[in-house]
């Protein structure tokens, strides 16, 4: 089971960058989780464990994230976004049922009904 979903990050122009900002929102919603910084913090990659701002579960459901890149006057801001993905948190179940209802063992290996 995967706890996270990584994301690696690729910023040109670092030199020239003002600020960074990542929202991770459900399709149709806004930001569940939004992380930001400047030139000076510009992670590789980031992780997200699935919780929203305030540290709750987000809900379960298709998510995108969008990395906005802000170069001031340099250049023209930049938006990507990423392939849906899903948060799933709900484990899988199941039942189990035999029929006949009801096996009881031969004795030599082998069940009777």
């Amino acid at each position: 089971m995967i706890k996270t979903m990584d994301f690696s990050l690729a910023i040109g122009q670092k030199e020239a960058l003002k600020a960074w900002r990542i929202e991770i929102s459900q399709t149709g919603n806004g930001p569940e989780r939004t992380l930001s910084g400047d030139a000076t913090n510009v992670p590789s990659s980031l992780s997200w464990d699935g919780t929203n701002d305030g540290g709750v579960l987000a809900p379960e459901g298709a998510y995108t994230a969008s990395l906005f890149v802000d170069y001031g006057v340099a250049f023209k801001p930049i938006t990507v976004k990423s392939k849906s993905f899903v948060l799933d948190l709900t484990p899988p179940s199941g039942t189990v049922v035999s029929k006949p209802s009801r096996l009881t063992p031969d004795g030599k290996g082998g069940i009777t009904r």
